[in-house]
């Protein structure tokens, strides 16, 4: 397991982060030096129904003495971009790819997505955001819980849970035990 490679859409890893179209985009991703010689990639997909992706070499922009940090730039002209890293870890003969949720193994690739001329409210930069499942506090009426595989998500059907029930570590997600809803 490869571990440190990081990148996200902040100002550190993604600039302009609120880009208009025209706007020269840099971005950036940071390689853990442990790993030995690496060489990284953007994957940038131009098109919103397309599954070709343009290469686009990174360059070594700075380093520490953990890290290497690769970027590169590009004016923007699409209204919507997604993109993923590969990164080519030369002395291991390995080739991993980076995407919004981390290296890739095992899974379908999730884009970062740039949309052009999206502002993000002065209000939200840092907030926390909870989000509550009222279906665990409560089941007031059994008669309106979903059912097994009613309907999909997340590629998979759903599943209803016992109310005793603990949920599955990597997919409580798709999972329901009925709740709230009193008449």
């Amino acid at each position: 397991m490869i571990l440190g490679i990081y990148s996200d859409q902040s100002e550190n890893f993604f600039n302009p982060t609120s880009p208009k179209i025209g706007d020269e985009i840099t971005i950036k991703i940071r390689v853990p030096k442990k790993y030995g010689e690496v060489s990284g990639n953007l994957y940038l997909l131009t098109q919103k129904n397309s599954n070709r992706y343009k290469h686009t070499p990174m360059h070594l922009e700075r380093e520490n003495e953990l890290f290497w940090y690769f970027s590169t730039k590009f004016k923007l002209t699409e209204r919507y971009i997604r993109y993923h890293f590969e990164i080519d870890f030369i002395e291991r003969r390995k080739k991993i790819k980076y995407d919004s949720r981390g290296v890739v193994k095992n899974r379908h690739i999730e884009d970062f997505v740039i949309i052009p001329e999206f502002e993000v409210p002065e209000w939200a930069i840092g907030a926390v955001y909870y989000q509550i499942f009222p279906d665990r506090f409560n089941n007031g009426n059994p008669t309106n819980d979903p059912v097994d595989g009613e309907y999909i998500y997340d590629g998979e059907p759903i599943r209803k849970k016992q109310w005793n029930e603990l949920p599955h570590p990597t997919k409580g997600h798709k999972e329901f035990y009925g709740g709230i809803y009193r008449v």
